[in-house]
């Protein structure tokens, strides 16, 4: 049993330095036997297709689920890649993690 999970792949955070520094996050609902979260980050390549970066199962979308996603997404995939745009649907959750992520 597991409260969260986050997972990429290494082809995915090697090519996120040779994408867009533009990065798409939102959430949608897992229903079924689990009725977790799913987190989900992508990017856009050259062409304008859609890239998926990064994955996480939470519990629900709120502040402590965002704040430790975007850790582990800063962490992860960004590493030392500066002013990355974030898109999103402005989630408070969301607003307060990239406040967070500033100190």
């Amino acid at each position: 049993i597991f409260d969260y999970i986050f997972w990429t792949f290494a082809p995915d955070i090697q090519a996120f330095r040779h994408l867009k520094s533009v990065i798409c996050i939102d959430s949608t609902f897992v229903k079924g036997s689990y009725w977790k979260t799913l987190l989900v980050t992508i990017d856009f390549d050259t062409n304008n297709s859609m890239f998926p970066l990064a994955f996480a199962l939470v519990d629900e979308e709120n502040n402590r689920s965002w704040s430790w996603f975007m850790r582990l997404l800063r962490i992860y995939m960004c590493g030392d890649v500066q002013n990355i745009c974030v898109i999103s649907n402005c989630h408070y959750g969301i607003i307060n993690a990239m406040h967070t992520l500033k100190e």
